[in-house]
């Protein structure tokens, strides 16, 4: 048995052996970090887009911790008070940001605040920032004495009405603030929402008020027109913009923040520094157009946030033609800092988009070079797939790009008339008239009755 032992614990020691080694060939590039400085000039970025001794409204893990990272363990910006909404539910960390480290001027008693949550809050809003609760609360005790000869308490019965959207007004630093407060969770505000009207009415204007992109529209409770977008933030102004409900781009603010610094040897670190900040550029994008880096798909979806400040520009100069050479440079520099063969755009049909105002500002082979890209996504469908082969049989030179590509679907989708067609008119259109006669041709041998097709043989026939 001495052999037969033998060669079993050898095939053992081998197993153990290869295991780990094929596990980490198939799996090192997936799990390795190094190069990846994402989370890091994220963060870096996202502070560094605020004005010295501002607030910041971050929304989750990803806009949260990095930044208080490089605060307290890199002293980087520590002039700027970074405030999580979801803790901003808790009553603790609203006692924590008023009485300890670096304090914000809250003017709540520590009592009201160790008794908030949403039943009281929304009273307490609905109060301080409406004329309207007055109203409610005397419906509903009359209502209460009516049905249950007992007095309306709030604490006791809630709010059970629907109300809102009412027009709410904050005194911001003497300015009138006018919006539309709505619920936001039932028939109350969250907690979170108590506190941000709150914080903004207690601000005094030496403390900017800022909120990352990722916070959600239903978060900034309807003060978009007082926000002014300026990269990674919305500023709150305190100024209504009155020509749009979204929130206004700083044109000038975005592109100096979305260029990359021409000086990645120097970091902005205090609120003097970002003062004293003279270079071109601000934000960093450490190896994003690395291809030796692997990047996950929370890191795409990230980036996006990034892509996003550059579209919105390109949008907003593309409404005069006289700024089509500075979109295409926008266009340029976003491709140049995260290649799409590199990091991924979202979703195939912002890749479209995008490809679509290349095409617009006149850069040819960027457009061909997105559309291409798009057409080889996993996550594309058909309709996507039509659209970019009729993209490029309308707006390209190189027509053999739109023959692939129809070409491909047609294999693929062979009773789709329309494809047919697509090809037809790509071979047509590409000086290639018998491939253009026979694509019809054999359609009409498998459907001789479709009298459409008949009319574009003849069609394609007089014309040649």
């Amino acid at each position: 048995y001495l052999p037969k032992n033998k060669s079993s614990i050898i095939l053992s020691v081998i197993l153990v052996i290869i295991m780990p080694i094929n596990m980490l060939a198939q799996d090192f590039k997936s799990h390795n970090r190094s190069g990846n400085y994402v989370a890091w000039d994220y963060a870096y970025n996202l502070l560094n887009s605020c004005e010295p001794n501002s607030i910041l409204f971050t929304n989750g893990d990803n806009d949260t911790f990095p930044l208080w990272y490089i605060q307290e363990v890199e002293n980087i910006r520590k002039d700027v008070r970074v405030v999580n909404l979801s803790l901003l539910n808790t009553p603790w960390y609203i006692d924590q940001l008023k009485n300890e480290y670096k304090k914000l001027p809250i003017n709540l008693t520590d009592e009201s605040i160790d008794s908030i949550d949403p039943i009281v809050g929304t009273a307490f809003a609905l109060k301080k920032w409406t004329e309207e609760w007055n109203r409610i609360e005397f419906g509903l005790d009359s209502y209460f004495k009516e049905n249950y000869k007992q007095n309306y308490n709030v604490k006791t019965h809630g709010i059970p009405v629907e109300w809102g959207p009412i027009e709410a007004n904050i005194d911001y630093n003497g300015t009138n603030i006018k919006f539309d407060l709505k619920p936001t969770f039932g028939s109350y505000l969250k907690v979170q929402d108590i506190m941000v009207l709150e914080l903004i009415d207690d601000m005094p204007l030496n403390r900017p008020i800022y909120f990352a992109v990722t916070v959600s529209p239903s978060h900034r409770l309807g003060l978009d027109q007082y926000l002014e977008m300026e990269g990674l933030v919305y500023k709150f102004t305190g100024e209504k913009n009155n020509n749009s409900i979204s929130p206004k781009l700083n044109i000038d603010k975005m592109i100096k923040n979305i260029t990359q610094s021409n000086n990645l040897n120097s970091l902005i670190k205090t609120a003097d520094d970002y003062n004293n900040w003279n270079k071109s550029g601000t934000y960093r994008y450490t190896n994003l157009n690395n291809k030796d880096v692997f990047f996950s798909s929370n890191i795409e979806r990230l980036v996006q946030n990034y892509r996003s400040s550059f579209l919105q520009i390109v949008l907003e100069l593309i409404s005069d033609e006289k700024n089509y050479e500075k979109a295409n440079q926008i266009l340029a520099m976003m491709e140049s800092y995260f290649p799409i063969d590199v990091i991924n755009v979202t979703h195939p049909d912002i890749e479209i988009q995008i490809g679509s105002l290349f095409y617009e500002v006149g850069n040819i082979d960027l457009f061909h070079k997105y559309l291409l890209h798009a057409s080889n996504r996993k996550d594309i469908n058909l309709q996507q797939s039509y659209y970019i082969a009729q993209l490029l049989l309308e707006n390209s030179n190189e027509m053999q790009h739109s023959i692939s590509l129809f070409h491909k679907l047609h294999m693929e989708n062979p009773d789709i008339f329309e494809i047919v067609l697509g090809l037809c008119q790509a071979y047509f259109k590409n000086n290639q008239n018998e491939m253009a006669i026979k694509i019809i041709q054999d359609w009409i041998i498998l459907h001789p009755n479709d009298n459409e097709a008949r009319e574009w043989l003849k069609l394609i026939e007089n014309q040649i």
